[in-house]
């Protein structure tokens, strides 16, 4: 992800959080700000300050999660390669969308042949009068 949305993340997460008022929190919110550029901070802020959160996570690689309209592909994968921050063209929330763990070591690794198909055969068929009992 993007450094920048990783900081606009990490302030909205402590923003919201329970401890938002604590002395700490204060802190790293204000290290966290000063490494966001002004111009995408006051559009945060904007947002904020009219009771919106300034964030949207991307749900399934496709919808807005705050306004529920779906996102161009084009700019999901924008995001998703890191290549730019993007906003929501409905809501005009910024977007981001949430890292995808790491893949796990004990999964079978792929050889890059199809796997083969079951084969199909013909079910027997039941011969007249076996039914008969």
């Amino acid at each position: 992800m993007h450094a920048i949305m990783k900081a606009l993340v990490r302030i909205q997460t402590l923003e919201y959080g329970p401890e938002a008022e604590s002395a700490a929190t204060l802190a790293e919110l204000e290290q966290l700000r000063s490494q966001v550029p002004p111009q995408i901070l006051g559009h945060y802020d904007r947002l904020r300050a009219r009771g919106k959160k300034g964030l949207a996570l991307v749900r399934n690689n496709k919808v807005c999660a705050e306004c529920n309209m779906q996102v161009p592909i084009g700019t999901v994968v924008t995001i998703i390669k890191g290549a730019d921050i993007q906003l929501c063209g409905n809501c005009g929330r910024y977007l981001f969308v949430e890292e995808t763990p790491p893949a796990v070591e004990n999964a079978p690794a792929a050889t890059g042949e199809p796997a083969e198909k079951p084969k199909r055969g013909r079910k027997p068929r039941k011969k007249a009068g076996s039914d008969v009992g």
